[in-house]
């Protein structure tokens, strides 16, 4: 870390697979790379269906489409305050969470469960709960996957992804959740390999680009409209 300081560190899943990982030595870990670091790092974990997913010690939340039914705003911010509470305990602070996107394609294989709901107005009205019960509670949240995740049936992880909705439906939808995510000051947004062609002009080799790659979507419609 001296000869090649970094902002931060990522805490992956796969220390699970590893039986000598528990939570003192991730813990110890963190700690000593804090130590020999110049400035405090920002350490990562994809934690969105809790700390369990970096120790089997830690509570096994259910997976954010039961706040959608359950309906309630305490429950959502308990939700992401429980959860930011211990992953601190272990010293990660940032979580690649809450999804933002909406299970509108059955058959998407991607969002499924971990969408708060299939409903934009009730994904809208509980999203900001749980970024501000993870933030409030010392843990940055990371919104994902923008411009939105299931519409499309195909694994974005593997090749590029397609949200077909007119700019009006999109804002009606994704952009409802998004916003209210932002409103509630979600830290950080995850860039996704999806592209809406509904706002872009921009084709390479007649294709559109995915957000990844589109200044149309992760500059333009990400923070000019959007105003993240």
């Amino acid at each position: 870390l001296e000869q090649y300081p970094v902002g931060g560190i990522f805490i992956a899943r796969e220390i699970l697979f590893d039986d000598s990982y528990d939570f003192a030595k991730t813990k110890a870990l963190i700690e000593e790379y804090q130590k020999y670091s110049k400035i405090p790092l920002l350490v990562a974990a994809d934690a969105e269906r809790g700390a369990k997913l970096l120790d089997k010690s830690f509570t096994n939340q259910p997976p954010p489409m039961a706040l959608g039914s359950v309906r309630d705003k305490q429950a959502a911010y308990d939700y992401g305050k429980a959860i930011a509470k211990e992953c601190r305990s272990m010293g990660v602070n940032w979580t690649l969470a809450p999804v933002c996107d909406l299970t509108l394609n059955r058959y998407n294989e991607i969002v499924s469960t971990r969408s708060i709901s299939n409903i934009p107005e009730v994904a809208a009205e509980f999203i900001g709960e749980v970024v501000k019960g993870f933030q409030e509670n010392g843990m940055l949240t990371n919104g994902k996957h923008f411009p939105g995740d299931g519409c499309d049936v195909r694994n974005q992880h593997i090749v590029g992804s397609v949200n077909n909705l007119s700019k009006e439906e999109w804002m009606n939808t994704y952009g409802r959740v998004f916003k209210a995510a932002f409103d509630a000051g979600m830290a950080s947004v995850m860039i996704g390999h999806i592209s809406v062609p509904a706002f872009q002009n921009d084709a390479i080799d007649g294709v559109y680009p995915p957000a990844t790659l589109s200044y149309e979507l992760a500059t333009k419609l990400l923070r000019d409209e959007l105003g993240f």
